[in-house]
């Protein structure tokens, strides 16, 4: 994966925490009974670690690897494609 900025980052986990929230809300009207919960943890993590530290980087590697990453870490596809559609 190319290196990304801290800006791309924070830009990337908002258009994700967008789409994920549009994509459950839509499929929640179409299957009733559907019920969901969504953990911010980009709002969480930017409310709690303020300055770089080793949480910071931990959380930044994770957010990669959950977004677009291997198959390794999610399934049966990862964030990125599920947002997209494909």
């Amino acid at each position: 994966m190319a290196h990304l900025t801290g800006e791309t980052w924070n830009m990337l986990a908002m258009e994700f925490n967008d789409g994920l929230e549009s994509l459950l809300a839509s499929l929640s009207l179409k299957l009733n009974g559907l019920r969901y919960s969504i953990a911010d943890f980009y709002g969480f993590s930017n409310a709690t670690f303020m300055n770089s530290s080793a949480a910071e980087q931990a959380a930044k590697l994770a957010a990669a690897a959950f977004y677009d990453g291997p198959a390794q870490f999610t399934v049966p596809i990862n964030f990125k494609k599920l947002v997209q559609g494909k």
